[in-house]
């Protein structure tokens, strides 16, 4: 039997552990944000035969939002998986995400016990998969626990295998992660700065040029698998179009060394937050942070050899959402999430305090996290459990979008404060006009012919500019359906 044994005891613990969320309540609805729309679009797309490029939304070239004219091809896959069988159901991709999450959990818990033993893997699971902004992902169909996933097999089949031998391994992992999101090219980029850095080492070695020659084709044979594997999916098979040229020019259009300044003081604040105050009390989540952030310093001195991969890749996805121009939260923050709480618990097994009191007090703030934690996934479970009004499936905006799709032309141009929600319901072209001014907003209705405004109880949150712009123009708009959620106007 697998519980007669204690290795066998320890993996079912962390079996029952990641397992326990797939029984947490299902949204049965999503909210207003509009990315899970996008890719539920092009889901819809892959099942129906559709391209990738035909889902109606827009960019607006005055102001563009933060988006390309489709995402990485790997997550709607996945999501048309489910879509097949079930359907636009969103308790069902819900239930795609947490069994992700379960993987993950798994994926670094045997990481873990093999490295740090059995008690500290299962701290780590619960600092993995219970963490207060991972759990609220899992309400989210969202790409981050695919990649995350994928990040972590690629990194841990290079530090803990026969990298050479493996290369075409490492090659379709780092593949697959570059699909599930863009962001998965810089993992090839701090592989590069890991070996460049182990190579500086050996500058006076005699063989120091086979070593290199070795390095380069290791790097090239990932590469290769890993881009053959991005164009065939994003180009070939699907076409997602030229995101690539859409990020550099929102570098060019927005990146300054302000924002860079100001993104850093942010993800430093999200991050104390979201772990350390979240379900804490201020006091003993600044006792966390402390005594995180103690472990954590000496975990880092403690990495040897190929683990040291980490710090590169660490650094790489901090410098990156740092220098983006805009901020998401712990959504672009997350994947150094695994990372951390590696070197934490490499920390907390090479540096446990040997002083009986100053372990007493160790022991109790790790108890308290863990208890905490149990506290707040009680409290979120009754968030999720509670209506929901902040959501585009209420009644009466359905009743907007059957509106929408039984009286406008199928080419009638929507402005809107969410185009990808609007374009997934109702299959209209729809465009956000951001926070222009009235006339601007108006130019950009005349380039794209746009006949339709839709505004609801959102619109002045997100385009605080947009409701000014119709009661200034409202001689020139009709009113052409309206309820409590939602307001349609045509250009007359």
């Amino acid at each position: 039997m697998l519980i007669k044994n204690k290795k066998g005891f320890w993996i079912l613990i962390a079996v029952v552990l990641c397992f326990i969320p797939m029984f947490f309540p299902n949204a049965l609805v999503t909210d207003w944000g509009s990315d899970w729309a996008f890719y539920l679009h092009q889901a819809r797309n892959i099942v129906n035969g559709i391209p990738q490029l035909d889902n109606g939304f827009i960019i607006n070239e005055a102001c563009f939002e933060i988006s390309s004219k489709a995402y990485p091809i790997g997550f709607p896959l996945l999501l048309a998986s489910v879509y097949t069988f079930f359907g636009e159901n969103i308790p069902a991709f819900i239930t795609l995400q947490t069994f992700i999450l379960f993987l993950l959990g798994m994926t670094w818990f045997f990481t873990f016990r093999k490295r740090m033993g059995e008690f500290l893997a299962i701290l780590g699971v619960f600092f993995i998969v219970y963490s207060p902004y991972v759990i609220w992902f899992r309400n989210n169909i969202l790409s981050e626990y695919s990649y995350l996933l994928f990040q972590s097999l690629f990194i841990l089949v290079y530090i803990f295998q026969k990298r050479e031998k493996k290369w075409w391994l490492l090659g379709v992992l780092y593949g697959i992660a570059w699909i599930m999101k863009g962001g998965g090219v810089q993992l090839i980029f701090s592989a590069f700065l890991f070996e460049l850095s182990t190579l500086l080492m050996h500058t006076k070695s005699p063989s120091v040029m086979q070593l290199a020659a070795k390095k380069i084709k290791l790097l090239f044979g990932i590469f290769v698998v890993g881009l053959f594997i991005n164009l065939a999916f994003n180009k070939l098979f699907f076409n997602t179009g030229d995101s690539f040229g859409f990020y550099v020019k929102i570098y060019q259009e927005k990146y300054s060394l302000d924002q860079c300044l100001l993104n850093f003081k942010y993800y430093l604040n999200e991050i104390y937050y979201s772990f350390f105050v979240y379900w804490q009390t201020k006091w003993f989540g600044f006792l966390g942070a402390l005594a995180f952030l103690y472990f954590l310093i000496n975990g880092f001195k403690k990495l040897v050899g190929r683990e040291k991969l980490i710090v590169f890749v660490l650094i790489i996805q901090l410098v990156s959402i740092i220098a983006f121009p805009f901020q998401q939260g712990m959504r672009y923050a997350l994947p150094i999430m695994p990372l951390i709480v590696y070197v934490m618990l490499k920390g907390l097994k090479t540096s446990f305090p040997k002083n009986k009191m100053l372990k007493i007090i160790t022991l109790v703030i790790f108890g308290g996290f863990v208890f905490s934690q149990v506290n707040g996934i009680n409290s979120f479970n009754k968030q999720v459990s509670d209506s929901i009004n902040w959501t585009p499936y209420t009644y009466e905006t359905a009743l907007g979008w059957q509106f929408i799709k039984n009286n406008t032309p199928k080419d009638a141009v929507f402005v809107t404060a969410f185009p990808r929600v609007l374009s997934f319901f109702t299959e209209r072209p729809a465009y956000n006009p951001c926070v222009l001014s009235s006339e601007e907003i108006k130019n950009d209705m005349i380039k794209n012919n746009a006949k339709y405004i839709i505004l609801n109880k959102q619109t002045e949150k997100w385009v605080p500019t947009l409701e000014p712009f119709v009661k200034a123009k409202v001689s020139k708009l009709d009113t052409v359906y309206i309820n409590e959620e939602v307001v349609i106007l045509k250009v007359k």
